[in-house]
């Protein structure tokens, strides 16, 4: 659909379509960074380009349609006195906002979390939260797959089936996840489509009533590698969220922080479950964030890590002599200084092929 003009109010950039959109369509909108006067952030900041940001048109006003025209807009026809509509269908242009309600700036120090860590308020009083890793703390998760022993593999096997076992009781019935045996391990379908996800690359969060799923993957459909409960990913990697557990039908957002920046709103079934695969911005800053979902009733944040895939090129291309001896000693320590950063920024994935 042509954008057929584009209006800045405030921190929200309005787009008018040429044709109309069909109520409760989903489509996607796309940018891309002109050499100048593009888009800004209020610091003045460029918005750097990105596709395929999902937007739903929750517009009440329907497109009408000639069987069903109001009788001052329509002409007359054949002997019966039927109707058809003679003015084309209009509809208002969608707002899209990305300024989430139930996370401001004065609450989201409360719901902030480091990676590695989570924690979950309810009714405003923070309640125990707890994150696991199936295999991230024990030998068979923290050995390359194709090292494993069958001991290790069975392991993983039996944990995966203990894994889906519980979120089938959470989703009270059905999870709609299931366990794929595999010979190194286990894999959980259903979490992406067409991404089976090993399932010690899996995040769960557990609370008494409530239970979230977190995993993610990268550009390529490939599953990003968690180790000690720690989400890393690479700006526009892909994250699927699993939530079993709101109260039925209610609304939630998820929000990325530090900035609140809303991804995209749900609404729970009438179980209270719902999933969403969400994707990192393309301008977000590398560094530790926090994943919010947010109701009227609860938020659960899950602390996660940004990395900047340029630095890891950059890592790749630092050449150092074959001895040290040539460099002025001062020089040295910053290299090694510098060596060291890109080393901390470029700890994707322990091992290759996942």
């Amino acid at each position: 659909v042509a954008v057929s003009g584009v209006a800045n109010s405030g921190a929200t950039s309005v787009l008018t379509l040429a044709s109309a959109v069909a109520q409760g369509a989903t489509v996607t909108v796309a940018y891309t960074q002109p050499e100048s006067g593009g888009l800004q952030d209020a610091a003045g900041n460029e918005v750097v380009t990105f596709t395929a940001q999902a937007v739903t048109n929750n517009s009440d006003q329907a497109a009408e349609s000639g069987e069903s025209a109001e009788s001052g807009e329509s002409a007359e026809s054949g002997e019966q006195g039927e109707t058809t509509s003679t003015e084309p269908a209009t509809t208002e242009p969608e707002t899209v906002s990305t300024t989430p309600t139930l996370v401001t700036e004065e609450n989201q120090a409360a719901l902030t979390a480091t990676p590695g860590s989570g924690k979950m308020m309810v009714n405003g009083e923070e309640v125990e939260l707890t994150l696991t890793s199936t295999g991230a703390d024990d030998a068979a998760g923290s050995v390359a797959p194709e090292e494993r022993t069958a001991e290790q593999v069975s392991e993983l096997q039996e944990a995966a089936d203990g894994l889906i076992e519980r979120l089938d009781t959470a989703a009270g019935g059905d999870s709609g996840l299931e366990v794929v045996d595999t010979d190194t391990g286990a894999e959980i379908d259903g979490l992406f489509d067409g991404t089976n996800v090993p399932v010690e690359d899996v995040i769960v969060a557990e609370a008494s009533e409530f239970t979230g799923v977190y995993a993610s993957r990268d550009e390529d459909g490939n599953p990003n590698t968690i180790r000690a409960e720690i989400l890393e990913m690479e700006r526009g990697d892909e994250v699927v969220v699993y939530v079993y557990g709101l109260p039925p039908n209610e609304e939630a957002e998820l929000v990325l922080m530090s900035t609140p920046y809303l991804l995209g709103t749900v609404t729970a079934d009438a179980a209270g479950n719902f999933s969403r695969v969400l994707s990192a911005p393309e301008s977000i800053l590398a560094g530790d964030h926090t994943l919010v979902t947010a109701s009227e009733t609860l938020t659960v944040s899950l602390g996660i890590r940004i990395t900047d895939p340029a630095a890891t090129d950059a890592a790749a291309e630092v050449e150092l002599p074959a001895t040290g001896r040539d460099l002025p000693f001062t020089l040295g320590l910053v290299i090694v200084g510098l060596g060291a950063l890109l080393l901390v920024a470029s700890r994707r994935r322990e091992w290759v092929g996942n």
